[in-house]
């Protein structure tokens, strides 16, 4: 693949999205299901401590649980990425279920705030991604080139 297409910008674990000539991939990386196992673990785990011990560590043993369970889902979703490669290949971006193919020509605006926030407005849709500062020129320029005007730039405070 080009250069260009290895732009990208990522939703938390949720999303990741890869920007190329033909149009923006937004890929599902893991699933709300998925999601949510780790954190109904920790649930029911700590329901069982809660009878077993004091509630001096239980409380200590309820952060440390879910603190655990979210570095449990954010290793699910840096295993998911490095698997799939960077940038990962037509055929990955072509063929999964959970790809949706963004064409240029149904953006209505991109919005990059801050040199780290992206804002992909779709229809009735707004997506939502945060970008590395060391992307942020090229991603620039080459939005710039795909969409022109409908490109906004907030640099400010807020």
């Amino acid at each position: 693949m080009s250069q260009s297409a290895t732009l990208k910008a990522e939703e938390s674990y949720r999303y990741d999205y890869w920007f190329t000539p033909e149009a923006i991939y937004r890929i599902s990386i893991i699933s709300y299901f998925f999601a949510f196992v780790p954190f109904i673990a920790a649930y029911l785990l700590l329901g069982v401590t809660a009878y077993f011990l004091p509630s001096a560590i239980w409380i200590v043993l309820f952060f440390a649980a879910f603190a655990l369970a979210y570095l449990v889902l954010m290793r699910m979703a840096g295993d998911k990425r490095r698997a799939m490669g960077s940038p990962p290949s037509k055929e990955i971006l072509e063929g999964q279920e959970k790809v949706n193919k963004i064409p240029w020509e149904q953006i209505k605006a991109i919005s990059l705030t801050r040199k780290r926030k992206l804002i992909i407005s779709v229809g009735i849709h707004a997506y939502r991604g945060s970008i590395k500062p060391q992307d942020y020129e090229s991603l620039k320029v080459f939005l710039s080139s795909k969409i022109g005007d409908k490109l906004q730039i907030r640099e400010g405070m807020f």
